[in-house]
């Protein structure tokens, strides 16, 4: 077996949560509907309640269509036309257009290009240009001729001003309507899918897959496999296929703030944020107290047998306890046995619970620095830390360091985040991510296989069991063997 069969045959399976929320144009092809969103493409089948299939994308896609039978999709991205083969790992370039595209249209021979102002180009399947002329009623459209005007009297009635008012959002704005198969189809800006009645404008059905936008800050899963996923500026809960936002800023207990970290504990979630510290139980936030002395920017969270920690813009400390106060900039805390490791600009700092003295770590080939060391992870009492050359781990107050070369050297490549469990180490640099497979003694890169390659920077990882989470500027891909 040649080493590309290899991996694919070792990531089985995939699944990719981007920003589909906000939704660009609809192609309905009933009883599923086909959305170009602003964090790639995903069809919807009505019928079942289920997302079909879903595709991050490097840019935003502003329409989409498919062939019958959805095998499959085109789609334009900037003004570049795609082909894209549900399952496959990437999509295809067909043609660039020399000016700004309005619309996509297909019929059973022909892809339609839509320039506005009457120009419209023909293409065949294959991408190649035929020639410009009026097209035939039977092409069905993704974009401005397969919607419904915003000043129609219809879409006046389902919410004014077409914006719909959500408790943990506060108003989202309806960004197309299509009305097909007696149902009116609405896009939203950052909320998904929704289905009316045509006629009694009752809703029907409703969907959202993916995230509100922007880079993911922080990811957790919780003990029922669902997950947290925190953007700038808002709290994801993703539950396939569903995703409940909660906005910062919406809700009078969740005011205007900067998602920094997450800490799942024990039925809590835990935020960080730069006007402070959550509690988020009982679907209700809380604001704890913070020592004096640590200030109120929360840029990381960890938690140990005998509480939680807080790293901030000055220093870190317990929840409840003594603070230690330096003036140094903090990358991340990690539980350690009876203590903390933090990683700083200073190098990498071990506190144990009960002394508010830390001490800098000292490995004997000198790895850990403070130039590199600004990602780690611990799994039960060994904690793992990014080092010069590769991973270092040890028990703290042992004097016995294990060192695990990487693919890549983390000073050359510098490494964004670190997750460990039995089986896996997973690493993410800026460019690429890496798995360990602990067991086998295996380094594998992930990339370019399952999606990785359209996160852009990545920045989180984090595993659940066997599931390995990559995340970046442009969402998540969930990975599984």
């Amino acid at each position: 077996m040649s080493a590309i069969a290899l991996l694919l045959a070792l990531f089985a399976g995939s699944l990719e949560i981007g920003a589909f929320g906000t939704i660009h144009a609809l192609f309905v092809d009933h009883p599923a509907v086909l959305a170009a969103t602003e964090g790639g493409v995903f069809l919807y089948d009505g019928n079942t309640h289920r997302v079909v299939f879903r595709k991050i994308t490097p840019q935003p896609v502003h329409f989409a269509v498919a062939e019958p039978g959805h095998a499959v999709v085109y789609f334009v991205m900037g003004q570049t036309l795609y082909r894209w083969l549900p399952g496959q790992p990437d999509f295809q370039r067909l043609f660039r257009a020399d000016r700004p595209v309005q619309g996509l249209g297909i019929d059973p021979e022909h892809l339609w290009l839509d320039y506005g102002n009457g120009v419209v180009q023909r293409l065949t399947h294959q991408g190649f240009p035929v020639d410009y002329q009026r097209p035939p009623e039977t092409v069905r459209w993704s974009g401005p001729a397969g919607q419904l005007s915003p000043e129609d009297v219809r879409v006046q009635d389902i919410a004014p001003l077409q914006r719909r008012w959500f408790p943990d959002v506060g108003d989202v704005r309806f960004s197309v309507f299509v009305e097909a198969w007696n149902r009116l189809y609405a896009g939203s800006e950052g909320l998904g899918l929704w289905i009316y009645d045509a006629r009694t404008l009752t809703a029907l059905d409703s969907v959202n897959p993916g995230l509100w936008p922007g880079p993911v800050q922080a990811l957790v899963p919780t003990t029922q496999g669902n997950w947290w996923i925190a953007t700038p500026s808002a709290l994801n809960h993703w539950r396939d296929p569903h995703t409940r936002v909660m906005l910062a800023g919406a809700r009078p207990d969740f005011p205007l703030s900067e998602v920094q970290d997450l800490l799942w504990r024990a039925g809590t979630l835990w935020v960080a944020t730069d006007k402070g510290l959550l509690r988020y139980t009982a679907d209700h936030f809380a604001w704890p107290s913070l020592p004096r002395a640590l200030g109120f920017q929360v840029l990381h969270l960890a938690a140990t047998p005998q509480g939680l920690w807080v790293a901030t813009d000055h220093g870190w400390g317990p929840l409840e306890g003594e603070p230690v106060a330096l003036p140094v900039e903090v990358y991340r805390i990690l539980p350690a046995g009876g203590g903390v490791v933090v990683l700083t600009e200073d190098g990498v700092y071990y506190q144990p619970s009960d002394t508010a003295a830390p001490r800098l770590v000292q490995d004997p080939r000198n790895w850990l620095r403070g130039t590199v060391s600004v990602a780690g992870a611990t799994y039960r009492d060994t904690v793992w830390v990014v080092g010069d050359l590769g991973v270092v781990s040890w028990v703290p107050g042992d004097t016995a360091f294990h060192y695990l070369p990487t693919p890549f050297e983390p000073a050359h490549q510098p490494v964004q985040d670190l997750a460990v469990n039995a089986r896996h180490l997973l690493i993410a640099s800026a460019f690429a991510a890496y798995e360990y497979r602990r067991p086998e003694h295996l380094w594998q890169p992930l990339q370019p296989w399952k999606g990785l390659d359209h996160l852009g920077t990545l920045r989180r990882v984090a595993l659940n069991g066997d599931t390995l989470a990559v995340a970046g500027d442009r969402g998540v891909v969930l990975l599984w063997p």
